[in-house]
């Protein structure tokens, strides 16, 4: 399942090919409120005034003199560093007219790197200046004109007042300032293009510049990158205004009490059904009675874990209503994990009790925890009361999830019961469940999200359809499913989204009104090929495990729009901050954290470093409050909508599912061939990973022991595709990875990967299959799906494209025993002789 490319990828030991330096400065990623192209270019700018005040215009003035240098630059500086502020850049050019220069506008480059104050800022502008207008400048760039493109992404225009100075000098940069002497003091205006700002925009960015260039002028000796632009009725507008907070109103210690109200309403409705029967509402709460009487007995309670190793099923759901009910937090341990991790697991949370079904109970190490089958040793707990149990006081927690960590080990999550119940309550006001609604149960309930598949349509009387296990993976088995049980509301991650919607025609799966996605970001493509084919609503999700849902939306059938992540619930208070912790202006990128009294997780697990790591105290919330620190980075829209730009540091979502790329890294380490290990992302690639491994002194590398020793201590969407051994991993200057001369050796081993070519015509059109699922121009009969890149989403389009073309029933179980295209069309033709099918 792994390309096995051996150390015949060696790095060139020249020093030119391998340590990269930087080049010219990138463009500056202004904090724009329109796509750039969704307008039309022109003259148009939105302008908004812009007056120094006489105390700041005397004390720049006074820097000038003292720093002997111009007015002209002393704004300068100040406006650089504004830039700086917005971008989160620290290199900027600015178009200007610099004093003693040939009258045309120069490129004014500035570097801020450092912890520089606004002193030094001015001396960095003023040798800028001198280097613009000297005998070795650069070439100085035409000035704008009408019509015609700007040079410069940014200008600056300093000159006195007159008739002759026009009300945009330089329209057609993105962003623009305008300072001349009125009365004696510096006033002017800013102006930015219409097609790319909005006129409140305009106005923010004068009032955020006016009070910038006023704290430097009063602290020109402070670090400039100390200072914040935000006015401070802007900055209380942003942290407590954007978003009001309030507090919500839970009422339950426990994830079943809501369901327990239900059954009192409404007992004889169907509650669960699946191909294995079905249970009401009186019924289920009964079983999971008896259940959760036998856990208590067992010590299960508040404070307590409750490990569940079980298959989806009518019994599963049984065992997480009892956890429920006992007061104790289940921790859901998948079937298909590597013993090495659910021994781990186990021994980490130190379950009272583990619940297991006939089909898992094999896979449970001993221990001193109890082991039940739910679906085999019912009987000891048969005679118990069906009765509701009572209530246990505080807050519980609902679940300890394990999720990816960078030690190479997993770090547990363990979340409260008042977070995902405030999370349920929300959604259900806006996208709410009644009786004779079905769910459909697909997600894996070690995923966070999968409570609100398995909780919350049975607070309000709906039913939940099981999905058999495997048929999650299967787009055109989901699809079946949906129109057996009328589903009307389900969640999908993004990557399933595309193969199951690609498997369905316009118009299909009617009963659908909601789409729940996330897990990933949805791409425009997956959001515009969902409202082609389908008429529900489709909700965009996020937040991760330690949170809950932190925002959501409804995407509207606008091809042209934004994807963005939408506004927060009201109990939680997000905040988009720097580096200090401080808040960001609207349309500045800055890292995700989110406070509030309820809706944040306990802890990790025994992992108190990395708790105090990400969960910190809340200064801007109540006494006492914590926040979370996400490691996301997002900006705020105008109007408050949150839009997601990606992950800080290396933590990524494979087909959903969240993945250090540091564990990865540290389980490859651990092998004694191996020195250093990187994995990366493979762009292109559609979230594919590939690992770079360098060997150790005096030791070889055989990249199939390395993948096994990996697989046994990571899930399998955890281990590369690929597997590059390198005799080095190379670097730049400053002895950071070259994550790009890794990549270039990856596709030349591709390069040279030789091709085995097809003995027959069963061989030819497997391959042929391969190639057009995986998007590759060939592939060679010899290497097997999953490790050309495939994975479970599209091996299913493998399995339909060659049961098509040889009339045969094929399922994923072929596919996953077939170590090449050889192997599998062997297997086909075998089917063929037999009588199966047709070449």
């Amino acid at each position: 399942m792994t390309n096995v490319w051996n150390a015949e990828a060696p790095v060139e030991d020249d020093a030119d090919d391998w340590r990269r330096r930087p080049g010219d400065p990138p463009a500056l990623d202004l904090p724009t409120d329109l796509p750039r192209g969704s307008g039309t270019p022109g003259p148009a700018v939105h302008t908004a005034p812009l007056r120094l005040g006489p105390g700041t215009a005397a004390l720049l003035a006074d820097l000038a003199r003292a720093e002997h240098t111009t007015p002209f630059v002393v704004a300068l500086a100040g406006y650089q560093v504004f830039l700086a502020h917005l971008t989160g850049q620290r290199d900027i050019v600015v178009g200007a007219v610099p004093p003693g220069g040939t009258g045309g506008r120069e490129p004014l480059r500035v570097v801020l790197d450092g912890a520089p104050t606004f002193r030094e800022a001015v001396r960095r502008s003023r040798q800028a200046v001198r280097e613009a207008t000297g005998p070795v400048g650069r070439t100085p760039a035409g000035p704008c004109a009408a019509g015609t493109p700007s040079p410069f992404q940014v200008s600056f225009h300093y000159g006195a007042a007159g008739p002759h100075l026009d009300r945009a000098p330089c329209a057609l940069a993105d962003l623009g300032t305008v300072l001349h002497e009125e009365d004696g003091e510096p006033a002017g205006w800013i102006e930015c293009r219409a097609d790319l700002f909005l006129e409140s925009t305009a106005v923010r960015l004068a009032a955020m510049l006016r009070h910038l260039l006023g704290q430097v002028a009063e602290a020109p000796d402070v670090p400039v990158f100390a200072l914040s632009v935000l006015p401070p009725d802007e900055r209380e507008r942003i942290l407590h205004g954007l978003h009001p907070y309030e507090r919500p109103a839970i009422g339950y210690t426990t994830m079943a009490q809501p369901f327990e109200e239900q059954v009192r309403r409404t007992p004889d409705a169907v509650a669960l059904i699946g191909d294995t029967g079905s249970l009401t509402y009186a019924q289920l709460n009964a079983r999971a009675n008896r259940l959760a009487r036998a856990l208590r007995a067992a010590g299960a309670r508040p404070g307590a874990f409750v490990a569940v190793s079980m298959e989806r099923s009518l019994d599963l759901m049984v065992a997480l209503f009892a956890v429920a009910k006992s007061g104790a937090a289940y921790v859901p341990i998948d079937p298909d994990l590597p013993d090495a991790r659910t021994a781990f697991m186990l021994d980490d949370s130190e379950p009272v009790a583990v619940l297991v079904d006939g089909r898992t109970r094999h896979r449970v190490p001993a221990g001193p925890w109890l082991v039940l089958a739910v679906d085999e040793d019912f009987l000891q707990w048969a005679g118990q009361s069906a009765r509701d149990l009572p209530d246990e006081p505080g807050n519980h927690l609902i679940h300890m999830l394990y999720t990816s960590g960078t030690t190479g080990r997993p770090k547990a999550v363990a979340y409260p019961v008042d977070g995902a119940l405030a999370d349920i309550f929300w959604l259900q006001r806006n996208y709410p469940y009644r009786p004779g609604d079905t769910a459909i149960l697909k997600t894996s309930y070690g995923f966070d999200v999968s409570i609100w598949e398995i909780f919350w349509p049975l607070y309000h009387g709906s039913r939940i359809a099981i999905c058999p296990p495997g048929a999650h993976r299967d787009p055109a088995r989901l699809r079946d499913l949906v129109d057996q049980y009328q589903v009307t509301a389900m969640f999908m991650v993004p990557s399933m989204m595309q193969p199951f919607y690609d498997r369905t025609k316009p118009g299909s799966c009617p009963s659908l009104r909601w789409v729940f996605c996330g897990g990933e970001p949805v791409t425009p493509r997956v959001r515009d090929g969902f409202h082609e084919r389908f008429g529900a609503a489709l909700v965009n999700c996020c937040g991760p495990t330690e949170l809950g849902c932190v925002a959501e939306t409804v995407l509207p059938a606008e091809p042209d729009a934004p994807v963005v992540i939408g506004l927060p619930p009201t109990h939680r208070r997000v905040y988009l901050l720097d580096e200090r912790l401080e808040p960001v202006p609207i349309g500045v990128p800055g890292e995700l954290f989110v406070g509030g009294e309820v809706g944040i997780a306990q802890s990790y697990h025994r992992r108190p470093g990395l708790t105090a790591e990400r969960f910190l105290a809340d200064p801007n919330g109540l006494p006492g409050g914590r926040m979370y620190r996400t490691g996301d980075l997002c900006r705020y829209r105008a109007d408050g909508v949150l839009e997601h730009l990606g992950r800080i540091g290396r933590q990524v979502k494979i087909r959903g599912m969240r993945v250090e790329l540091a564990e990865i890294e540290a389980v490859f380490a651990e092998h004694e061939d191996v020195a250093r290990c990187v994995v990366t992302l493979v762009p292109g690639h559609d979230g594919e990973i590939a690992a770079f491994v360098a060997p150790a002194e005096g030791h070889s590398i055989t990249v199939r022991d390395l993948v096994a020793h990996a697989g046994r201590l990571l899930p399998a969407h955890m281990v590369p595709p690929t597997v590059l051994a390198v005799e080095r991993i190379p670097v730049f200057v400053n002895e950071k990875t070259d994550v790009g001369a890794l990549l270039g050796l990856l596709r030349q081993a591709a390069g040279t990967a030789p091709v085995v070519e097809p003995r027959n015509a069963i061989e030819a059109k497997v391959a042929a299959v391969y190639a057009d699922v995986l998007g590759r121009r060939s592939v060679s009969v010899t290497e097997g799906f999953f490790a050309l890149g495939g994975h479970s989403l599209l091996a299913f389009s493998v399995i339909e494209a060659c049961g098509e073309a040889f009339g045969l029933e094929l399922s994923a179980k072929d596919l996953l025993s077939a170590l090449s295209a050889r192997e599998f069309a062997g297997l086909i033709a075998g089917r063929i002789a037999d009588g199966g099918g047709a070449t």
